[in-house]
């Protein structure tokens, strides 16, 4: 499911780009700060373990580096017969947070304020909640990583955050004490910033391995 909703989602994404800027059209309402390197594909390794020689990194961006390759790859895929790029002409910039659509400030940080903060996100896919259980219309995710990714084969660049899908842990009870009950699942995605809605507080259930309320209470 949420591998079809990022496909879906990448493609019209593409097409938004693609499109010619007009007086009449909004600004996209985000923005990427804090910028924590720029490097090629093509040198992805050399650049990681350069980085990681000179800095901590939290479990949560080591996992995304992990990932970060074959997240890309699948978003890459999803343009097949759209785009032909290959990686000599692919230059990600990492940057430490975003800011959404709705105004919250959105973190993947290492090192905030000596502590590691990577925020849990309401996920904007509501054209396909028809097909899906998702909560109003968005699934929940945790940010691993926002960047932007450029291509000589585009104009426009990629505002993309990486995240790890939470999912409903049961599917025939979506929730418990009246919050979604979730769980975090091992699908990873690119997807673009502006589908980023707001901040979510996500909490562990007390002795219970990988289950999680959304505090609906207090979005």
């Amino acid at each position: 499911m949420l591998k079809t909703v990022q496909r879906q989602n990448i493609i019209k994404y593409l097409h938004q780009l693609k499109e010619p800027i007009t007086k009449s059209k909004k600004q996209m309402q985000y923005a990427l700060i804090g910028n924590s390197g720029t490097f090629n594909l093509s040198e992805f390794d050399e650049f990681v373990n350069s980085y990681k020689r000179l800095h901590q990194l939290a479990p949560e961006a080591l996992d995304g580096f992990d990932h970060l390759l074959s997240a890309l790859d699948e978003f890459f895929n999803s343009l097949h017969n759209i785009l032909r790029i290959d990686n000599m002409e692919i230059f990600i910039t990492w940057y430490n947070l975003a800011i959404s659509s709705s105004g919250d400030t959105v973190r993947a940080m290492s090192d905030y304020y000596n502590h590691a903060q990577f925020d849990n996100v309401l996920v904007n896919v509501n054209e396909e909640m028809g097909q899906y259980n998702t909560y109003n219309g968005a699934c929940f995710a945790k940010v691993l990583m926002v960047c932007s990714v450029r291509t000589l084969a585009i104009e426009n660049s990629f505002e993309l955050a990486l995240v790890r899908w939470y999912d409903f842990k049961h599917l025939n009870r979506l929730h418990k004490y009246k919050c979604p009950w979730i769980t975090l699942t091992n699908i990873y995605s690119f997807i673009p910033v502006d589908l980023l809605i707001e901040l979510v507080h996500i909490v562990p259930c007390f002795n219970s391995e990988n289950e999680y309320f959304a505090n609906v209470f207090i979005f």
